[in-house]
């Protein structure tokens, strides 16, 4: 898409009264911290000298001060009062997280935001009704109305399953609570889903299988560590400030496990680290064999695994169908990777593609005791590589490193994600798992909604801050379902509410099927849309998410959404209480943050116990952050100003108080030896290359015929679908296409050279039952680089309307329903010529630190 140019060379300073708020930069899973500026632009900005400006700072001052305020720092926005105001948004140089340093997406926060003078100008700011095929402007009353009716006859008419929600994990309790609460609770359908797969499976439910805790650490442990694992994680482009502030200051060594030579590899290997550049899905069999070595050399720690399940514990797990098939003891385990020849050196070596000197090197470096016999302070950190691989088998036989080793609970040693977006997920209401329909071997797991759509079980899809048109597994065999189940008894002639009800209940009763957005700016699922709502993001309410180390801070709201937009939580309000639903009748966020802490009615009354054990003990839940609504209640003021005054830095979950009543946070987890099993003592699980490798040749390509892997992942500049980068000049002049990075033997018998457009498709896309496929395509521009090998592609994996997941296999895991996005195949041809090498740089991005 077109973005207008931007040019400025000099920024308005905020003067001392300007007004300032917190907030956790809107992007990723990092959360650097930030401070925004808010000041008419009527009224006089800053002076350079520290008694004139908001900053108390003496300019000019450093680029990385974190008072110094970069033009993409700078913006102009229009309140309700008509005013136009200057705003700036500064990295907070007081917060623990990013000490005033960015990341390129963090520093550019200003220009995602709404302005009617810039490229964001195009915000949804009206309820729209698709009538006789165009989108409308309509009221708020009546787009209510019609949500309320229509929803009400689907679930009575067809069952609660015939609805489904998709909606976002990562923007504010204040949002996500209200939205299961609704759809999970009061409704109970079983088709729900989160905004980056298909269904409710946990991303890493193998580890938390283990009893091992998935975000457990602490950022600091990066820096303690004796060695660092970045398993599926691209820690530089991916995690920029934690890569930065807290990964290279320690300078471990890095072992990187990536089928591509990222510069994190790069870097990971100057440290005295090893990159295990592996064939892509046999991660699985490279984990189990690096366990395998630890054994033999004997440097497992044998204290922590004293202290691990028996069998009598584990046949205590009667509520967890998967510990109980798949749990193991130590002897077991060992027992498990010793006895098959599979996870010899030797066979890892020739399946992985793997040297067997490198599996040796990082069984080394990751377990060999130190010189003192104390255990190696080791830190797993793993990510998309890994969870969109082969889910199950792949994350527990990570795990099972990770109890090997004694890797958690302590400085430097742990198991952490390592990317994604900040966690904002509060269960108004559990998961119905009951009323799921999708199992394995008799067992209940959530349902893979895209399949339940196209059986024609959902007839009502409320897609809320997702893309799923684009970014769903086999997208465009997705979307061509939705199109077909719209098209059957098309849109209403008129706006009338009554037509519209009467249409869409009409439709829904053919089998056909309503599809209602609710997003901040126009895409590819909006405008397909039969009801397209807008809303109110980042800025523009407050709202609580945590960080990769359970750092929970207030985005606090400084400007008013555009339009009409509202709070996704307001929506959900309205709509259950004009379906008759009680509880939906907050004020405010900050009675929804208060409910969610869930304090005791009796509190006020009888608070000295409570107060005791947040004290005393650490809450049992790893989010708990009741204490902050203790402390609100003892000082009489409000959880969200509690919040307030904590500023950038928050507090780490689970929240406790310290003798004096004030808000502590808990750095890491399982530091106290207790674990989330029914013991209390963590377990292996068994996870095997023998299931892993049936899944694995379901989906390889077919090299014979010209098939190649295709992976995708992050490009360091662009976050997710890039619905703020669209509109921001600086990256769309940077990366205006899609690339698709070949290895040169790949690219040089087909005639391709950086810049070509090529044509990505498959009439192979893996389905569920082995021999059926889906076919899809998306076209990119060919970046010829050795940071892939040969065999391997690599796309960005949310690039708009050039989705990588038009070719991703509609498959789920068997087990733990999660697709594996990473593992799709694909073959290219060349389009043609094009100028993107007079545009944009095809210069290697993975070249080394020098030395």
């Amino acid at each position: 898409m077109a973005v207008g140019s931007r040019s400025q060379d000099s920024v308005p300073l905020p003067p001392p009264d300007a007004e300032i708020r917190t907030m956790s930069c809107q992007y990723c899973i990092v959360g650097c911290g930030y401070k925004s500026y808010v000041w008419p632009t009527s009224e006089p900005s800053g002076t350079p000298d520290a008694d004139g400006n908001a900053l108390g700072a003496d300019f000019p001052v450093a680029p990385l001060s974190g008072q110094w305020i970069s033009p993409n720092f700078h913006n102009i926005i229009r309140k309700n009062d008509g005013r136009d105001y200057h705003v700036t948004i500064v990295p907070d140089r007081a917060c623990v997280v990013n000490n005033g340093n960015h990341s390129p997406r963090g520093g550019t926060n200003a220009l995602g935001i709404w302005s009617p003078y810039g490229p964001t100008h195009d915000r949804l700011d009206f309820p729209l009704l698709k009538v006789g095929g165009a989108q409308q402007p309509i009221s708020w009353e009546a787009a209510i109305r019609i949500l309320a009716d229509t929803i009400g006859h689907t679930r009575d008419t067809h069952g609660p399953a015939s609805l489904a929600v998709r909606f976002y994990a990562y923007q504010y309790y204040e949002n996500t609570y209200p939205i299961t609460k609704f759809y999970f609770g009061d409704i109970g359908t079983p088709n729900g889903a989160l905004h980056n797969r298909a269904s409710m499976g946990g991303e890493t439910t193998a580890l938390e299988d283990t009893g091992i805790a998935t975000w457990g650490t602490a950022y600091e442990d990066a820096s303690l560590a004796e060695t660092v694992v970045a398993w599926g994680a691209n820690l530089y482009e991916c995690q920029d400030i934690y890569f930065d502030e807290h990964v290279v200051p320690g300078q471990a060594p890095l072992v990187t496990v990536d089928p591509r030579r990222t510069f994190t590899a790069a870097y990971g290997e100057s440290v005295g680290g090893v990159h295990l550049q592996l064939v892509p899905g046999t991660d699985t069999m490279l984990a189990n064999a690096i366990g395998r070595h630890i054994l033999e050399q004997g440097w497992e720690d044998a204290e922590f695994i004293s202290n691990t399940a028996t069998r009598a514990d584990i046949d205590m797990e009667e509520d967890n169908w998967r510990r109980a098939m798949w749990g193991m003891t130590f002897d077991e385990y060992r027992q498990f990777v010793m006895e098959s020849d599979v996870y010899r050196l030797e066979e890892a070596s020739a399946i992985t593609g793997v040297p067997e000197e490198n599996i040796r090197m990082a069984a080394q470096l990751i377990a060999q005791p130190n010189d003192d016999g104390t255990p190696r302070k080791t830190l797993f950190t793993m990510e998309k590589g890994a969870i969109w691989s082969i889910n199950y088998e792949t994350v527990g036989a990570i795990a099972n490193l990770v109890v090997l080793t004694g890797s958690t609970g302590a400085e430097g040693r742990g198991v952490t994600r390592a990317g994604g977006h900040q966690e904002g997920y509060a269960g108004g209401a559990a998961y119905p798992l009951d009323a799921a329909t999708d199992t394995y071997e008799g067992n209940k797991i959530p349902n893979y909604i895209d399949q339940h759509i196209a059986d024609g079980e959902v007839r009502f899809y409320h897609v809320i801050g997702a893309n799923p048109l684009g970014m769903t597994n086999s997208a465009q065999w997705a979307r061509e379902t939705i199109l077909e189940k719209q098209s059957i008894n098309p849109a209403p002639d008129s706006a009338d509410p009554d037509e519209v009800i009467a249409n869409w209940n009409e439709r829904m009763d053919a089998g056909g099927l309503v599809l209602v957005a609710q997003d901040i700016f126009p895409n590819l699922t909006t405008r397909t849309a039969d009801l397209v709502l807008p809303a109110a993001t980042w800025g523009e309410m407050p709202g609580h998410r945590w960080n990769g180390e359970r750092r929970l801070r207030l985005s606090d709201r400084f400007m008013d959404p555009p339009g009409e937009a509202i709070p996704d939580w307001q929506v959900i309000a309205r709509v259950a209480q004009a379906m008759g639903f009680q509880g939906y009748d907050w004020p405010d966020e900050n009675a929804i943050f208060e409910e969610i802490a869930s304090a005791p009615e009796e509190f006020g009354t009888d608070d000295s116990a409570i107060i005791v054990q947040l004290q005393e003990e650490e809450p049992a839940g790893h989010e708990d952050h009741l204490a902050v609504v203790v402390a609100a209640r003892t000082r009489d003021t409000t959880g969200h100003e509690i919040m307030r005054e904590l500023g950038t830095n928050g507090v780490q979950l689970p929240a406790r108080l310290d003798a004096d009543g004030n808000v502590i946070g808990t750095p890491r987890l399982h530091s106290d030896g207790t674990f989330d099993t029914a013991s209390g003592r963590p377990m292996f699980i068994r996870a095997g290359w023998d299931t892993a490798e049936a899944i694995w040749n379901q989906l390889q390509p077919d090299t014979a015929a010209g098939e190649f892997w295709l992976s995708n992942g992050r490009i360091e500049e662009i976050w997710q679908t890039m619905y703020t980068d669209q509109r921001k000049p600086l990256v769309m002049d940077q990366w205006p296409t899609n690339i698709v990075e070949i290895n040169p033997a790949d690219a040089e018998p087909l005639g391709i050279n950086s810049g070509d457009m090529i044509s990505i498709s498959s009439d192979r896309i893996a389905r569920q039952q082995e021999g059926e496929y889906d076919s899809g395509s998306l076209t990119a521009a060919a970046y010829v680089s050795d940071i892939v090998p040969s065999g391997v592609l690599w796309v960005n994996f949310a690039y708009p309307d050039q989705w990588a997941n038009n070719v991703a296999p509609r498959f789920m895991h068997p087990v733990n329903p999660v697709t594996p996005f990473k593992l799709a195949r694909a073959t290219i041809t060349k389009i043609g010529e094009t100028d993107l090498a007079e545009r944009m740089s095809f210069l290697p991005r993975n070249l080394p630190p020098r030395s």
